[in-house]
């Protein structure tokens, strides 16, 4: 049976854990799988080594992390077929493996915004054996054309049944929400400003706020300046198990982002019959027909934007699109097709 080494996130955030465990269930058919990173695989049939973060700085984690990890490769390439790399930025790792011939392949996720980090992306694809992206639109992100003869495309899947419509979509409350970690790349402050718009406009919407970061203090601040305490709800950290639920309070989805992977929460959201608003970042050019599906966050005039938004909220356009998001997601982002692209790769 084909052996495969899975190297994932050092950080053992929630949204890295989501993204190791769907490349785990797309990876795992007829295969066995050893993952090193931070965050415990969710089946129990999995061999895990753990590895951890040293440090609060960057440049330390860099060469700590590899150098771990480059130490196991060093005593146990000859056991696995293929190594497969969740982190782009890993340049000294897929260096060694083109040294000992193995096959390494790397998942191409969002730009970073960090120069650092991008730039060792860029080095650690010259020497992949194969770049595997979720949306055609990240290759020209990444202005990674000339690596074309190398590059597959496999999409993200959603667990359809898990993910689904709970709450008849005409009868939810006007919410619209933000779901993420609290970091610069989600751009609170824009999400924020937006909504106060919003709720200017239509006193009777509330904001929907689930997740936890650094930058929470911020976030109460903004809250504060906008006047918008009795507006926003925090919901915190959310559960895989609640996260439905939360999708399903919601009439619509926002995405302020200035770099993703994916990002996810848009197909989970979509996947419950909740439309989004999201900026063109990750795969999101890829899955919305923009006034079909979804929408495209013009951030350009976002006083223009607030307005379609409450017309949207007090309408019946977004019934239609919700029928079509979900459908979406059952059509082309179904475990079964995720299962599909990676036997082609693999």
């Amino acid at each position: 049976m084909k052996k495969i080494l899975l190297i994932g996130n050092a950080n053992s955030n929630s949204s890295s854990r989501i993204f190791q465990n769907l490349i785990i269930d797309l990876i795992q058919q007829n295969r066995n799988i050893t993952v090193i990173s931070g965050n415990k695989p969710h089946k129990n049939n999995v061999e895990w080594i753990s590895v951890s973060e040293l440090s609060d700085i960057f440049i330390i984690n860099f060469i700590f992390i590899q150098l771990k990890i480059m130490k196991y490769i060093l005593k146990s390439y000859h056991n696995y077929n293929d190594i497969v790399i969740l982190i782009e930025h890993f340049v000294f790792i897929n260096i060694l493996c083109r040294i000992l011939n193995i096959k390494n392949i790397i998942f191409v996720d969002g730009k970073s915004v960090n120069t650092f980090s991008s730039t060792f992306s860029k080095i650690s694809f010259h020497y992949a054996s194969k770049l595997i992206v979720p949306a055609t639109s990240l290759i020209k992100d990444w202005k990674i054309e000339k690596f074309k003869p190398k590059i597959f495309l496999s999409k993200y899947y959603i667990d359809i049944n898990k993910f689904y419509i709970k709450k008849d979509y005409k009868n939810r409350n006007k919410n619209i929400g933000f779901i993420g970690r609290f970091t610069e790349e989600k751009r609170l402050s824009l999400f924020l400003e937006f909504c106060s718009l919003v709720i200017n406009i239509d006193p009777k919407i509330k904001i929907y706020i689930a997740g936890d970061g650094r930058l929470k203090k911020d976030l109460i601040y903004n809250i504060q300046k906008y006047n918008m305490e009795n507006k926003v709800r925090l919901c915190g950290w959310i559960e895989d198990n609640k996260l439905a639920d939360f999708y399903n309070e919601l009439r619509l989805l926002i995405i302020t982002s200035k770099v993703e992977g994916g990002p996810l929460v848009a197909l989970e959201s979509m996947s419950c019959g909740t439309p989004i608003l999201s900026t063109k970042v990750g795969i999101i050019e890829d899955v919305i027909v923009d006034g079909i599906n979804g929408y495209i966050f013009n951030e350009e005039n976002i006083m223009n934007q607030a307005i379609k938004v409450v017309k949207l909220l007090n309408s019946e356009e977004l019934n239609t699109v919700s029928v079509n998001a979900r459908n979406t997601i059952v059509n082309n982002y179904s475990y079964e097709s995720g299962i599909q692209d990676m036997n082609k790769i693999l």
